[in-house]
């Protein structure tokens, strides 16, 4: 008799370990979104080489098919200061694709490491003055781009991210007029997302 409740009590405690163990897994998959805020460094070279660091803010969303594997997309933008006396303002923006490969240190703190492929535009915007006057110059292209950086469950879905990401293109002016441009941008921030 106490072997069948020992027996019947050990079966019930591995059945709730697995349906929780369960939970925790598909609670690390599926869909998610988020937002970000932070830094961005910029190195653009041209004729010359020009540096900027500006805030810059975003959304990303991906799907995690396993808790170690997943596929994200980010899009991220920014205005930068400006650069010389001819250009009234400058932006960036960028989208990403890029698979996700995250490392579990608990259940509350992972690690994770992405990298794949980046499309950026660059937008200068000029002053008052001269035959170019209050006209806009654009330039893109793809590149590539990689991140690594940390995650912290503050409850079953919402996640807090700290993150640094590289991206780095060749870009061509869209109306074939001036030179290419080469671009790096450096980005550092925080992002709090839901995994549904």
């Amino acid at each position: 008799m106490i072997f069948k409740k020992i027996a019947l009590t050990s079966l019930v405690f591995a059945i709730s370990t697995s349906v929780f163990a369960q939970e925790e897994v598909a609670n690390d998959t599926g869909w998610y979104v988020g937002g970000y805020l932070g830094s961005q460094s910029s190195e653009l070279k041209d004729y010359g080489t020009w540096k900027n660091t500006d805030a810059t803010l975003g959304v990303f969303g991906g799907y995690n098919f396993s808790p170690w594997f997943g596929l994200e997309g980010s899009f991220l933008g920014n205005e930068t200061d400006e650069r010389n006396s001819s250009i009234r303002s400058a932006s960036f923006a960028s989208a990403s694709l890029t698979p996700k490969f995250t490392l579990a240190i608990n259940d509350q703190v992972a690690l994770y490491f992405k990298a794949g492929f980046s499309s950026i535009a660059y937008t200068e915007e000029y002053r008052n003055s001269g035959w170019y006057a209050d006209d806009d110059e654009s330039w893109a292209g793809v590149g590539s781009t990689f991140g690594v950086g940390g995650e912290y469950r503050i409850n079953n879905g919402l996640r807090l991210r700290l993150s640094y990401d590289q991206a780095k293109a060749t870009l061509e002016d869209v109306d074939d007029y001036y030179t290419d441009k080469k671009v790096k941008l450096f980005q550092t921030g925080l992002s709090l997302y839901y995994q549904f």
